[in-house]
């Protein structure tokens, strides 16, 4: 009986293991993210040249993680029907964080505030312009279009804890100036999975939009 009920378990258990690294596979890339190809590649680092794409972002204070919960919460409550005709919206990838310096705001909540804000960013499908985008109900909400660029990246796997995203920050800017490029913006983080996806699948990046 113990035997049988042993065999049962580690059934059971493959089978939880192989639908979670179907589950994270599919999520990390199998979803529209924005088009681009490599013109550089060298070890981990690599330089990429974007297509132009609309994306809808919210700015939220915090630090990494609850910056990057708060606005996932906020972006995804959008695409899946917040909008003004209850319209589903399909997911994409990645989910991108910049930090901006924060400005006054005029909600007497945050007016006082100082300090920093985080943009989390959704990249809308291709399908859409600005013109047919549903409006979203949560006026925190803004969309942009994001103009083709050029960016140096790095990709990692595993938890993106913030130490761990500052140190790949660190690493890729390093990496820009010692390959002589000339750095536009601040890092950029993107993460291309919920953070219940399997560990070693899991896919961030970090982007430096270079000249």
């Amino acid at each position: 009986m113990a035997k049988r009920m042993g065999f049962i378990a580690v059934i059971v258990t493959g089978a939880i293991l192989a639908l979670w690294l179907g589950w994270t596979f599919y999520v990390t890339y199998n979803i529209e993210s924005p088009r681009y190809r490599v013109l550089q590649k060298n070890d981990a680092f690599e330089v990429r040249l974007y297509e132009p794409y609309i994306a809808a972002y919210v700015d939220v204070p915090g630090d990494h993680e609850n910056a990057i919960n708060q606005g996932f919460r906020i972006l995804a409550n959008y695409i899946f029907g917040g909008n003004t005709r209850r319209e589903s919206i399909a997911m994409t990838a990645p989910v991108t964080e910049t930090v901006n310096e924060r400005i006054a705001m005029t909600a007497p909540v945050t007016e006082q505030q100082t300090g920093k804000l985080r943009r989390i960013t959704f990249m809308m499908p291709g399908a859409y312009t600005l013109d047919t985008l549903p409006k979203p109900d949560d006026e925190r909400i803004r969309f942009h279009e994001a103009p083709g660029k050029k960016c140096a990246a790095t990709r990692f796997t595993w938890y993106p804890t913030e130490a761990r995203v500052e140190r790949k920050k660190a690493e890729l800017i390093e990496w820009v100036e010692l390959a002589g490029l000339i750095r536009k913006g601040e890092p950029i983080y993107a993460a291309y999975n919920d953070p219940y996806s399997f560990p070693l699948l899991q896919r961030h990046e970090i982007l430096i939009e270079v000249q």
